[in-house]
């Protein structure tokens, strides 16, 4: 294989009972593995095929399990520790990651009796597992619709894994939907370019999504001294700009940043608030989007090294707080506040703005999608940093707010 081209440390796949030969072969050869992937894997003879706990079995198989392993009786599968579960710690030593994938409602290979079990024994051993469960599926299909999940797994574990969100591109939204004036996400990328540079008075940019977008619309996205929009009377004493696009994530705005959305520009502060759609849209987990919110903040600090960075993070979303989506935001905002330096590089959490005391959104502020923002949300967010762009870089010129 490796004459062929292959890789010296392969990544062993095992369904159902695949998951005894590769966990005992990895197990006798740590150091030539880069991870395992179980499928509802057996990890326990006895419980498959020997049918000795919640499981069916398989007497026939039993009886060839027997005649292989050279026992006489199911204790000796104890007794002369012939189980993957008993050799998990030179795994673990190693370092090898492992993921399951596990149907909750598998009579055939019980998770109770096999995976599960593992997961415990693994952890508390130091080793790393993942674990995708699949409530109220059984024994088969085997993998997941989407097979991304696993893809990513196995990239991570090779050192292959490049994390999308990280990674600078171009949009490819089109919808006419997304407030663009019926252009095409380049162009109004394009759009954007010309503006800065025929604005180089600009001392606040706002960069983000459709949320930062929603405060001037795609017509007119600077602040007016005379306005009377929220974003006028509240920025305008900074001349502010709002360089939001529909649609965006982190890999689009450091695309955005590192061909001409600055160019020319010396701000004073730079307002940050992204993450979003790569929970809606792409699905990436927080740890991405956070490695995706690090790569922009460095990318401003090295264009726009005068300017204070205001870490937003993302706001809250999705109604209910247990559901994925809220616990990536939650999850998120844990792996950027280390970002803050107190100097250049200001962490502000305003998810409290749009949340009700018992954690579902406060939809008075909040559209009923769950994402964007009421007029009154706008509001109360200008209001909560205004005095925080002000401690940082001053009053600007004389204020219209209130008027």
């Amino acid at each position: 294989m490796r004459r062929l081209g292959f890789d010296a440390k392969p990544f062993l796949e095992g369904m159902s009972r695949g998951g005894l030969i590769i966990h005992n072969w990895a197990a006798a050869n740590p150091d030539k593995v880069s991870g395992l992937y179980g499928d509802n894997p057996v990890l326990d003879i006895r419980s498959w095929p020997g049918g000795f706990g919640k499981g069916k079995g398989s007497p026939v198989d039993w009886r060839r399990c027997m005649k292989v392993y050279g026992l006489k009786s199911v204790d000796e599968v104890a007794k002369r520790k012939l189980n993957p579960l008993d050799h998990l710690e030179p795994l673990a030593k190693a370092g090898v990651p492992i993921l399951y994938i596990l149907g909750t409602a598998d009579t055939v290979v019980p998770p109770s009796e096999n995976a599960e079990i593992a997961i415990q024994k693994y952890r508390r051993l130091g080793g790393r597992v993942e674990v995708i469960r699949k409530p109220g599926m059984g024994h088969h299909p085997h993998s997941l619709p989407n097979p991304q999940p696993i893809v990513d797994f196995v990239l991570q574990a090779t050192g292959r894994f490049i994390n999308p969100a990280t990674l600078p591109a171009p949009s490819a939204e089109y919808r006419a939907g997304a407030g663009w004036g019926r252009k095409t996400w380049w162009q109004a990328f394009q759009d954007l370019n010309t503006l800065v540079q025929a604005h180089p008075e600009i001392q606040l940019v706002f960069l983000g999504d459709s949320i930062t977008q929603g405060w001037t619309g795609h017509r007119d996205r600077l602040a007016h001294p005379d306005g009377q929009r929220l974003f006028d009377r509240f920025f305008a004493r900074w001349h502010a700009v709002s360089l939001g696009l529909s649609g965006d994530r982190t890999e689009h705005v450091l695309f955005r940043i590192q061909h001409g959305n600055l160019s020319g520009l010396h701000p004073q502060a730079v307002v940050l608030m992204i993450g979003v759609n790569n929970i809606h849209t792409a699905h990436h987990p927080a740890e991405w989007i956070a490695a995706g919110t690090e790569a922009i903040v460095k990318e401003l600090c090295r264009r726009v090294p005068e300017a204070k960075i205001f870490l937003l993070g993302c706001f809250p979303t999705n109604p209910d707080p247990a559901f994925w989506e809220r616990q990536q935001v939650n999850l998120l905002h844990q792996k950027i506040a280390h970002l803050d330096d107190g100097k250049h590089v200001i962490y502000v959490d305003l998810r409290g703005l749009f949340l009700l005391p018992d954690g579902r959104l406060d939809f008075q502020r909040m559209r009923s999608d769950g994402i964007h923002l009421k007029p009154a949300g706008y509001e109360a967010w200008a209001r909560a940093l205004v005095p925080i762009l002000e401690r940082w870089i001053g009053e600007g010129r004389k204020s219209r707010i209130g008027k």
